[in-house]
């Protein structure tokens, strides 16, 4: 009996300090939330921790910009709670400002926004998952509704982000005038390099990129849009301070005022970006200052030449492909490269990029251009005149495009030019 007395005590003992360990290490982490939230940018202020051996509670007001929140924390420390990994800390962010505040409780029905837990594994892993208040407003024709709208973001032990998610199975926004919607939306981008939060957000960096869709639809008065079927696959890689990569965008179908493409796929590819370049210009565009700047644009054009000449100094290439088929499978292909080469200056008043462009691609139709747009019968008035600019070969019709740098302009077929089209439709 003594010795299951001892046993017993011995537990409650590890149990104990176990706890102690957890409730010192909860306010470790939070104090240490406190100051990456500080380096993203994040103005803190009325922090209040308020300690307890099972559990805590926390509380500060954050603001960044005109907006501003009142963040309220209860935080798991018993041993139980951490083994089970069930989420440590469960965190409500209420709007404080008026604007943000009115908007809450119109859409939201309350003054608080959305809901953080906080896990984190044995191995020090730790997992974010932001979760929006399921919203549902109507008032006269406006509508705003959301659902499963949630985020979420593993971090490392080392607190580098691994990977980030976002999810919507359904947000809708109505207007008289517009009409969006958004339905079962996830996307997922993994960091391939160490790199914390405040980086994630606001730096370029290498990744891989995830997503898939179901359905989104927008409409006006004048046009209404839908793409079926979203799969998004995409990565860049960093080689010094260039970053290069390649993404695929494809579509099941997409209809534009009753005419339908099947089988749309857009591939993408980049090359030679200047990191350093890039990652200055979103310094600047992110400075508080331009919000509140009546010359913004001018000004901040000023502010970036140097970063701009660091991009392009690097030689820089972009190149884009476009395909489709129509409801009687008729292809479209389109291709466009773009680039620059051998620029070494400083941009100023005098900068000529066309002197350092390189601009050409493609634009195929199979077997014909009339074939394609056969669903448009206003098409057919402009046919014959757009037919003038394609060079018919087996099965296809292909119109190339270059850049022509001694006449600064865009020439067809090498046959006819921009300026010889456009002074066409001038008579």
């Amino acid at each position: 009996m003594q010795k299951i007395s001892i046993s017993v005590v011995a537990i409650l003992a590890i149990l104990a300090g176990a706890n102690y360990y957890t409730s010192n290490k909860a306010e470790v982490e939070f104090n240490k939330a406190i100051d990456m939230a500080k380096q993203a940018g994040i103005t803190i202020e009325n922090e209040i921790y308020n300690k307890g051996f099972f559990s805590s509670t926390a509380s500060f007001i954050a603001s960044k910009n005109e907006i501003k929140t009142e963040i309220n924390a209860d935080i798991k420390s018993d041993i139980f709670t951490f083994l089970s990994q069930n989420p440590l800390a469960k965190i409500s962010v209420k709007a404080l400002d008026e604007t943000t505040k009115s908007f809450a409780r119109s859409t939201l029905g309350s003054d608080e926004m959305f809901e953080i837990f906080y896990k984190q594994s044995i191995s020090g892993d730790k997992n974010l998952k932001f979760a929006l208040k399921d919203a549902d407003f109507k008032e006269s024709d406006n509508e705003i509704k959301s659902s499963g709208f949630w985020g979420e973001i593993n971090l490392n032990s080392d607190k580098f982000v691994k990977d980030a998610t976002l999810n919507i199975d359904n947000l809708l926004l109505k207007s008289p005038e517009f009409k969006a919607q958004i339905i079962g939306l996830n996307a997922k981008t993994i960091a391939k390099t160490d790199i914390n939060l405040a980086q994630f957000f606001n730096e370029i960096a290498p990744y891989e990129s995830h997503a898939n869709g179901k359905q989104i639809s927008i409409e006006t008065n004048e046009a209404k849009a839908e793409l079926n079927g979203l799969k998004y696959d995409g990565q860049t890689a960093q080689n010094g301070d260039l970053l290069g990569g390649d993404d695929v965008l494809k579509f099941e179908n997409f209809t534009i005022n009753g005419v339908k493409f099947n089988d749309i796929k857009i591939s993408s590819n980049v090359q030679n970006l200047s990191v350093s370049g890039l990652n200055a210009v979103l310094l600047k565009l992110n400075d508080p200052a331009l919000l509140n700047d009546e010359n913004s644009f001018e000004n901040f054009g000023l502010k970036v030449r140097d970063d701009l000449a660091t991009i392009i100094a690097k030689n820089p290439k972009f190149g884009t492909k476009i395909e489709a088929k129509n409801y009687q499978n008729a292809n479209m292909t389109f291709k466009l490269d773009f680039g620059f080469d051998g620029f070494n200056g400083k941009i100023n008043d005098d900068f000529n990029p066309i002197k350092y462009a390189n601009f050409g691609g493609f634009l195929e139709f199979s077997p014909n251009l009339n074939e394609f747009f056969a669903q448009i019968p206003a098409f057919a008035i402009l046919a014959g005149m757009f037919n003038e600019l394609f060079v018919s070969e087996a099965n296809a019709q292909k119109m190339a495009f270059r850049l022509d740098k001694n006449t600064e302009d865009l020439v067809f077929n090498d046959k006819i030019s921009l300026k010889e089209i456009l002074g066409a439709f001038s008579y």
